[in-house]
């Protein structure tokens, strides 16, 4: 019986670690980490802490190798501080954002677009310390990123790194296992060792 149980148990864990395997297809986050030149207003950011710019989005593939994301593929910006604060926005304007992010056959971006989202004109962004808001983002090559008003900007240092590709990253959204799956994996591997403690303790 304890046989029969101990191999079920090792069943399930196999079966759940295939399942948390990475996954390459779908939502794609494209990331680019620099650290913050300056804040004006309202943001709650220091100068100098790391910043990462993630936009999320989604071609209808299924690889991150020799790939092309359009302004068409837009899911959503966002950009956060280490300090904990972020904003995000799921508004680009098709009409002036040109460009493509675009991954070799290695998974590597060799290059990104010149994306703008809003600015005021009607395009709501999210913020962490104030809620919704007008605002704007830009992913233009200069050091002004995103701005929730009039004032409240964020200032990255690395003037045009966001539009060199080698500065980002290409991830599937899918790489890191749903918090679920860790658990019962973690149930999972826990009755294993219980049971294994088990027939030792009985020998």
């Amino acid at each position: 019986m304890q046989s029969k149980t101990r191999n079920f148990l090792a069943a399930c864990a196999t079966t759940l670690m295939l399942g948390a395997a990475p996954a390459q297809a779908g939502v794609v986050e494209l990331e680019w980490v620099t650290t913050a030149e300056q804040f004006t207003g309202a943001v709650p950011g220091v100068a100098g802490e790391q910043i990462t710019t993630t936009f999320r989005v989604d071609n209808g593939g299924s690889s991150l190798f020799s790939q092309t994301w359009s302004e068409s593929d837009f899911l959503s910006y966002r950009i956060e501080g280490a300090s904990g604060w972020f904003i995000e926005s799921t508004f680009i304007d098709l009409g002036d954002s040109t460009g493509s992010f675009i991954t070799n056959a290695l998974g590597a971006v060799t290059a990104a677009g010149n994306w703008y989202g809003g600015y005021f004109s009607g395009a709501s962004i999210l913020t962490s310390w104030a809620g919704i808001m007008d605002g704007g983002w830009w992913n233009n090559g200069n050091n002004q990123v995103v701005c929730s008003t009039a004032f409240d900007c964020v200032w990255a240092d690395n003037v045009g790194g966001n539009l060199n590709g080698a500065n980002w990253t290409a991830a599937s959204a899918s790489d890191v296992p749903e918090p679920s799956t860790l658990a019962v994996l973690a149930i999972a591997l826990a009755g294993l060792g219980y049971s294994s403690k088990r027939r030792k303790n009985a020998a």
